[in-house]
Parts: C-alpha cells; structure tokens; sequence
C-alpha cells in the first residue's frame, strides 16, 4: 500500500488527500491564473484631465486595504505605470516590497487608474471573494514561496508574471471564502483601531510634556495664571532656573581599584 493512499485512509471523514496536503472535500486547489486577470489598458482610452496615479510608497505593508493616498498627475507626465480598475489588487513584484507583504486594492471610487510599474494589477473573477483573495496574497507562507521563486541580480530581484499566475492554492466555496475574509476584516479592523488609540495616546504625552515642560504641573486650563520670565530658552515660570546640564549630571567612570571576580550582572534592555 502506498504512503499516499495510507494517509489518505488515515484523513478525519470530510477531508481528501490533494497535492497540498490534507484539506476539506469541497475545497479545490487551483492556480492563481484560473481565479484572477491581468488588467490591461483599453486601446481607446485616452485622459483628456488629470490622471490617477498610485506610487508605491502609497502602498501598504500593514494589511490595510486601500492606499495611503492616490496622486493625481497630469496625463502628460504619467509616461510610464499599469493600468488598473476599481477592485483590483496591486501586487507588488519587487524585492524587498513583496517579502515585506506590500499590497492595496484600487478603491471603489477610482474607475480607472495607473500604478508604479513594480506591481502586478490582479483583477478577481467571479470564483473568488476579492477580500479572500486579498488576505491570502498577504499571508507569510505565500509570501514565502513567492519570494523563493523570484530572478534577476540581488537586490534587484523580480517575480516572473507567469511564475505568480502558475502559484497553486486552496479554494473554499464562495460562502466560506466569505466568511473567512469577515473574520479576517474584523481582525485587521481591531488593529487599525487599536493602533490609532495608541496614536492618540502618544499625541497626548507629546502635548502634555509641552504643557508641563513650559508651565509646570497645572491644569491646562490655569496656564494664564502662571507667571512667566523671558529666557535664553522661551518663556519659562519665573521661578524656574536655566542651567547646564553638566550643572546637574556627572558622568558615572570605574573607580581605579574596581575589580570584578565574577560575571558582571547584565543590565536587561527595557
């Protein structure tokens, strides 16, 4: 009996053996070439205005969605970039900015736009939920693959067009593709709100020192009341001094006689 029909015997009821590994019944595994296209610019279309344009250094790396922002150029000085439309998602195909997961989709509101050249603009057919899609094209063993399968000299590698369109993949059914991306959303959408607290938060501390390194510690609604001095350094209380550092501070050095006889206690790094 062969390895491969022994673990196939060997599966939990529900799932098949397939050239992955192991995986539900219902879920296929497919080349990216099948579920995706390349967008490509139509042969008549021409900008009469400004032209929507999306760098890479628009592109994020964090698992957001949409770009950082979306330039707008006139169409005389777009003279290179990939055509892309509402929907699609821009693969970047450079190193380092595939390993380091850059990715966004086109938003709803830009119709029709141009990107760096770097990126591979993949527009989702109806087999596969886009936010799936989206989610999986970013996940660290995708990536890892991709990134092994990359040419050209170091530092300047490329990922081939056909070497992506050839990546194999699960498949759930639509319904399950749906839900999966949900869950994920819900997720990166905790992030984003928990890293824009912990940026209010810093903003915070930055207008308190400010506060507190100017007027002292009181309420920001007596700082009118504090009474204040010009000096070498701003505005200051008038009974604050400005001194040296060197005034207050003495630089710490290794008696003449210190010996250590054992292993110096290491000072952990905070």
């Amino acid at each position: 009996m062969s390895e491969a029909l022994m673990l196939s015997e060997a599966l939990p009821e529900g799932y098949r053996m397939t050239e992955l590994g192991p995986l539900p019944e219902e879920w296929r595994v497919v080349r990216l070439g099948e579920v995706v296209e390349i967008s490509k610019k139509p042969r008549k279309l021409f900008w009469t205005e400004k032209v929507p344009f999306i760098p890479m250094d628009a592109i994020p790396d964090d698992g957001a969605i949409y770009p950082l922002r979306v330039e707008w150029r006139a169409s005389e000085d777009v003279r290179s970039g990939v055509y892309c439309e509402a929907g699609d998602i821009l693969f970047a195909k450079i190193t380092p900015s595939l390993e380091n997961g850059k990715q966004a989709m086109v938003p709803p509101e830009i119709k029709r736009a141009f990107a760096t050249t770097e990126v591979y603009p993949l527009k989702p057919t109806n087999q596969v939920e886009p936010l799936f899609l989206f989610a999986l094209l970013q996940a660290p063993w995708v990536r890892e693959q991709l990134a092994g399968k990359m040419e050209g000299s170091t530092g300047r590698q490329r990922l081939a067009k056909h070497v992506l369109l050839d990546f194999s993949f699960p498949l759930p059914p639509l319904p399950e593709q749906r839900a999966i991306a949900h869950v994920l959303r819900a997720v990166q959408r905790a992030k984003e709100a928990t890293e824009q607290v912990i940026a209010a938060v810093r903003e915070l501390k930055k207008s308190l020192m400010r506060h507190l390194f100017t007027y002292g510690p009181v309420p920001v609604d007596q700082a009118e009341a504090v009474e204040m001095k010009d000096t070498e350094i701003g505005p200051l209380p008038a009974h604050w001094r400005v001194v040296r550092l060197g005034e207050v501070v003495k630089i710490t050095k290794k008696p003449k006689r210190l010996f250590c006889r054992h292993s110096a206690p290491l000072v952990p790094w905070p």
